[in-house]
């Protein structure tokens, strides 16, 4: 692992907090006897017990938040606390009451979330273990039911008017029915099978987890979230809005604008000796540097994303060049649009040439309208 700066997490008071080890052994110390530590009361008994009390949950059948604190139960255990992430720091705070217990665990690396989410299960499992049910083999009729809960799931926890909305593509949640009856979901690299318990609950294969989806007016489904720790929902996407539809869409738009990249220049060497209209070469001038803008833009974006600390912040200048260069593009893009249908009507190059350029528009528009939709150009902005 490589070695990264401190953390600022300015967003407060979701974040924004450091401590150590200690103090946090005194701050549950404190919530698990009512609200007293050393003597002092901190709390009253009163708050330390309400805040215990469930406020909101996403299904009946998992785990809700509590005021302040999650809902962790787990193997039959009351068990309430909170979760802590950033890019390179992943933290767990439960408290077992009845158990007069506490438990802190951290991470500092980019991969502790999932250990941190591990870790607790296995506390629970070794020290307050449940015995797993046998499990009943799937109905052999359930695989059609099934296929309606299919699909792509994508995070809720982003925003949706700035470029964070990408978000969306890199933590997706894929859902399928197997061979054998189960849904299966794929999501950061693990993979978990999972048994219909009621029309909208299953249960884990195998384990104490549990997911629950809702319906949405038209009795479609309309999102999905885990056990024991539901934080971010996962919201179910049309088939174009799928993660493999979206790469599909960029990658190809973006292999079409890079080949143009490379072959507008050789076609005009190797057709200098030609008849020439200024108008056909403005055409491929214009297709060459849109073509530029976008390759340029995507470099820059993907340059500056890699500035995690500085997104915190902002938005890092790389970006904003990316984004600038996207807007460039996009209204070249019309321009070059307008260039492929005039190679037509007035015959210029020969009939592969004019497909290329055809292609080569039909290319920069599709990209303009794929960072458009994930607001990845200028206007979608705050400067």
């Amino acid at each position: 692992m490589k070695e990264q700066p401190f953390e600022y997490v300015p967003w407060a008071p979701a974040g924004s907090m450091s401590v150590s080890g200690e103090d946090m052994g005194r701050f549950m110390m404190a919530h698990l006897n009512a609200g007293t530590l050393d003597g002092a009361q901190v709390l009253t008994p009163e708050t330390a017990v309400a805040m215990r009390g469930k406020l909101t949950s996403f299904s009946p059948a998992i785990n809700g938040m509590l005021h302040g604190f999650m809902e962790l139960n787990w193997n039959g255990e009351t068990i309430y606390g909170h979760g802590g992430d950033t890019l390179w720091f992943h933290s767990l705070t439960a408290m077992f009451p009845a158990r007069n217990l506490g438990v802190f665990v951290a991470y500092n690396t980019s991969t502790g979330g999932r250990a941190v989410q591990e870790f607790f299960r296995v506390f629970v499992d070794h020290y307050f273990p449940a015995t797993l049910a046998k499990e009943p083999p799937a109905p052999r009729d359930i695989r059609d039911r099934l296929r309606r809960f299919a699909g792509t799931y994508s995070a809720s926890r982003v925003s949706e008017s700035d470029f964070t909305k990408l978000g969306k593509l890199l933590s997706p949640m894929s859902v399928w029915v197997d061979a054998d009856g189960y849904l299966v979901t794929r999501s950061g690299g693990e993979t978990n099978r999972w048994r219909q318990v009621e029309p909208l609950v299953f249960n884990q294969v195998d384990g104490h987890r549990r997911l629950a989806f809702r319906e949405n007016t038209r009795g479609g489904i309309a999102d999905v979230c885990t056990s024991p720790i539901c934080v971010v929902v996962m919201i179910k996407q049309p088939w174009w809005k799928s993660t493999v539809f979206q790469l599909v869409w960029v990658g190809t738009c973006i292999a079409i604008l890079a080949i143009a990249l490379v072959a507008f220049p050789i076609a005009a060497i190797a057709q200098r000796g030609q008849p020439k209209w200024f108008a056909a070469m403005l055409a491929r001038l214009v297709a060459w540097i849109t073509s530029v803008a976008f390759l340029a833009g995507a470099a820059a974006v993907v340059a500056g994303g890699m500035k995690g600390n500085d997104i915190v912040f902002g938005v890092p200048s790389p970006m904003r060049t990316g984004f600038a260069l996207f807007a460039a593009g996009s209204l070249l893009s019309l321009f070059v649009l307008l260039f492929a249908v005039a190679a037509w009507r007035r015959r210029w190059w020969h009939v592969t040439g004019r497909l290329c350029v055809t292609i080569v528009a039909l290319a920069a528009v599709g990209a303009a309208i794929w960072v458009y939709q994930w607001n990845l150009v200028a206007w979608n902005l705050r400067w």
